[in-house]
């Protein structure tokens, strides 16, 4: 009971921005709500990808280099579940027996699965590098407790396997690569970007100066939310990020 009391406490506590919001706030309650159920209608949190199984790779068509990334993404996909499954068993069967359990990989276990569905809900690398956090904290918690001659090895793979997997999607390595980056001017500093963003860039420049000049608001769809930040300007619309179709009660911003 001590357990569960303290858990809802976490709960609110860490909810209360919203519960306060929807107290005080005239029509926020109802809206959140009904974000909630539009979930339910649509059946999905996201876009959803096929799922990078291991096997589904055509090791005909692709280098050694990148099959070895996909097996590995695979693979890394695979654990989300494998981890959160068998974790969860063997900590409840602890607790059962009543022999100590480590807090982190009491944590780890229990939030496994939320992520692993944060992961699977678009199934690319991206979503994969932020849901797979329950199950990195839970190996190395578990090689932490393991004798030198396991832990190093296996920690020492575990990283050589998350470099292989990330490296190709991090800015650096992506410019290194191609050599072809270009400075760009952002909110009064430069960022190096590839030419196909820099070009992108350009036209919605010119396309807010030829069109929306002056301050005037306007629609970027369906990507680019971004092109608000980078232009300093408002979305006429509350829903910058055009995920699923939506009626006519879609909320419209009036500040123009």
């Amino acid at each position: 009971m001590k357990a569960v009391v303290l858990w809802g406490t976490g709960v609110v506590i860490g909810f209360l921005p919203i519960i306060v919001m929807a107290l005080l706030i005239p029509g926020f309650a109802i809206a959140f709500w009904e974000s909630i159920r539009f979930l339910f209608e649509q059946k999905a949190t996201n876009l959803p990808l096929p799922i990078p199984w291991p096997w589904a790779i055509n090791f005909a068509a692709t280098s050694i280099s990148e099959a070895s990334r996909g097996v590995l993404i695979g693979f890394f996909f695979i654990g989300t579940l494998v981890f959160g499954v068998l974790a969860l068993a063997w900590v409840v069967h602890h607790k059962v027996k009543e022999k100590p359990v480590s807090p982190v990989l009491v944590a780890a276990a229990f939030l496994s699965l939320p992520y692993a569905h944060f992961a699977f809900s678009r199934a690319d690398v991206g979503h994969l590098a932020q849901g797979i956090f329950p199950l990195l904290v839970g190996c190395l918690m578990i090689l932490w407790a393991a004798q030198a001659r396991i832990k190093w090895p296996l920690a020492a793979a575990l990283c050589a396997a998350s470099i292989l997997v990330m490296h190709v999607f991090h800015p650096g390595w992506q410019c290194l690569a191609s050599n072809q980056c270009v400075n760009v001017e952002v909110a009064g500093g430069e960022l190096q970007v590839d030419p196909s963003t820099a070009s992108d860039i350009a036209l919605l420049r010119q396309l807010a100066e030829q069109y929306a000049s002056n301050g005037k608001t306007f629609i970027a769809t369906p990507f680019w939310p971004g092109a608000y930040a980078l232009l300093e300007r408002r979305s006429p619309i509350w829903e910058i990020y055009a995920l699923c179709h939506r009626g006519s009660e879609c909320g419209v911003r009036h500040e123009y």
